[in-house]
């Protein structure tokens, strides 16, 4: 009996190899259309800048993320994540003295480099206030990784290029079509508006549009962090991001969206870059900012996976290891990405 599973964007190939690994049956579906996973910036942060905090859960996430990717790397013989240093620039000396303060402080010295003087006079682009260094910061070239796995899973034979009818679902012989199913897996991010066992979950769409770059003169030894993000991708190339459109209606790129990046870009540099390309993607998000997993209330055979936001491929790996073994090992699953707190909003 195979287990289903329907998206083939992080969440889902996430699923996938978890299930795979344990010697589970699995065929994914996919109808590959304008998958956010491929479009982001793939960027693993683990500080949230606005107020100089850890990323929710980040001592666990962290290493079980870099161990999954650098798995998929043996097993595909390509690289796809590297490790980055993040410099951010400060925005006020508040900002500035809330660093200062935090780094020395436990559970932060492994993501919050001490300040030095280089750090507050550094001068290769705009700096106001000073800046400070994330480490343990890492780059998905997700582009990269979404065609791997599909390559793969085309080898393996368990890739479907198609979309899903869930009108073909039939839950009491355990059939999709005429595969028979034990387990099926809905990580189809933003599309689950179209599901009819899970689309009462509030989940918006959120779009966020990048930009590709080409600047002879931008410095480009680390992430540049301001208003955006500008990460140095190949010589004198960058992406520039990221806009956040909430409840967008729409997959297409705009004018307006290329302005506000370009002027965000002013913080940081006054050279106008070169564009090269534009991109949107639509994130599912929550109202929480916290995933939601877990299985249909009556039918215990159909799961969910799907909320995973801008950190997607931080967070990820884990969760999903999370939800198999909730179902394989009869493991909790953690009750801030419980599908029954929906209930309270």
């Amino acid at each position: 009996m195979k287990n289903i599973i329907v998206g083939g964007g992080i969440a889902g190939i996430s699923i996938a190899f978890e299930l795979l690994k344990r010697k589970e049956e699995v065929i994914v579906i996919d109808k590959k259309t304008n998958t956010a996973s491929e479009v982001a910036g793939g960027i693993i942060n683990p500080i949230v800048f606005r107020r100089t905090t850890k990323s929710w859960r980040i001592d666990e996430m962290l290493p079980k993320a870099v161990n999954f990717y650098k798995q998929l790397e043996v097993l595909f013989h390509q690289q796809f994540i590297s490790p980055i240093v993040i410099r951010r620039f400060f925005s006020s000396e508040q900002e500035s003295e809330t660093w200062a303060k935090k780094q020395t402080k436990e559970g932060f010295t492994d993501y919050l480099a001490e300040l030095t003087k280089e750090d507050y006079l550094f001068s290769k682009v705009k700096n106001e206030f000073g800046s400070g260094r994330v480490k343990n910061a890492y780059w998905i070239n997700t582009k990269m990784f979404i065609e791997a796995t599909r390559v793969f899973f085309k080898k393996e034979n368990i890739y479907k290029n198609e979309p899903f009818e869930y009108n073909e679902i039939n839950l009491d012989k355990k059939k999709y079509k005429n595969i028979p199913f034990n387990r099926i897996f809905f990580c189809e991010g933003h599309q689950v508006k179209n599901n009819p066992f899970f689309n009462k979950l509030p989940i918006s769409w959120t779009k966020g549009q990048l930009l590709t770059i080409k600047s002879q003169k931008l410095y480009n030894k680390t992430l540049l962090n301001r208003k955006c993000f500008v990460l140095p991708k190949e010589k004198n190339v960058f992406l520039l991001g990221a806009t956040y459109e909430w409840n967008a209606t729409n997959y297409k790129t705009t004018n307006e969206a290329q302005s506000e990046l370009l002027q965000k870009f002013n913080y940081i540099s006054d050279e106008k870059p070169e564009i090269i390309c534009q991109e949107a993607g639509i994130r599912p998000t929550t109202p929480d900012r916290r995933p939601f997993i877990g299985c249909h209330s009556i039918h215990k055979n159909l799961f969910i996976f799907n909320g995973l936001g801008a950190k997607g491929y931080l967070i990820a790996p884990l969760l999903s290891k999370e939800l198999i073994e909730s179902i394989l090992e009869n493991k909790n699953l953690n009750s801030e990405t419980s599908i029954q707190r929906s209930l309270k909003h």
